[in-house]
């Protein structure tokens, strides 16, 4: 079976937060770079430099960044890949346990709530995050090129919590994955609509994500 026959059509791809310096970061490097190569005399080897840099330095991180997305099609959530050569981590909508999906305002808070350095969130939830999604998972697969199989990890644990940040708004991504699961025959979409929204807002009491975010305890985040 192909990749298009087991996910279905591309309904909705959602770009995660970055913040603002993370962005701006290496643009400013590249200019000051340059600047500093003006102040030799060599406007030639400053214009250069700038070029250079901006596509050898700029233009890729850029590229990674955007790389950071989930997609959701008529049958799964499909996240990433985040790097090249990595897999991609697919969710069908029928794994998914429909009452602990939740949408959030303020995703960021996560991370001081689980004492959770970014990193390790696979830049899934970062210091820019803001709305997004949460919910549990029975299973996930892992999808490289049409072959999908198994996560072996996801079925070890007995499931998993994804954390989502989207940079459009939390109606958004609730919306279409609502409108999925009820072309899919799976949940009402009214139903869905009103358990997800309006999003929550997380405190930032240590360990409060264990009560806040539906699906725990699972070993992620705990």
């Amino acid at each position: 079976m192909s990749r298009a026959q087991v996910l279905g059509r591309t309904r909705a791809t959602f770009r995660m937060h970055w913040p603002w310096y993370l962005k701006l970061l290496p643009l400013a490097l590249v200019i000051v770079i340059s600047g500093f190569v003006l102040l030799t005399g060599d406007r030639a080897a400053a214009a250069i430099s700038f070029v250079l840099l901006l596509l050898l330095a700029v233009l890729p991180i850029a590229l990674v960044l955007r790389s950071f997305a989930f997609s959701v099609t008529d049958r799964a959530i499909v996240i990433g890949p985040f790097l090249p050569f990595f897999s991609r981590t697919v969710v069908m909508l029928s794994d998914i346990d429909l009452g602990t999906l939740r949408s959030w305002s303020n995703l960021a808070v996560y991370l001081h709530q689980s004492s959770t350095p970014w990193a390790l969130t696979v830049g899934q939830i970062n210091p820019g995050s803001r709305s997004g999604i949460s919910f549990f998972a029975r299973r996930t697969g892992d999808l490289e090129g049409d072959a999908l199989t198994e996560n072996q990890m996801t079925k070890d644990l007995g499931g998993t919590i994804e954390i989502l940040s989207a940079t459009r708004r939390p109606t958004a991504v609730v919306g279409v994955i609502a409108r999925a699961l009820a072309d899919s025959g799976i949940a009402n979409e009214q139903q869905i609509l009103a358990t997800a929204l309006p999003p929550g807002r997380l405190t930032r009491e240590r360990g409060a994500h264990l009560r806040e975010i539906p699906g725990h305890p699972v070993p992620f985040g705990s």
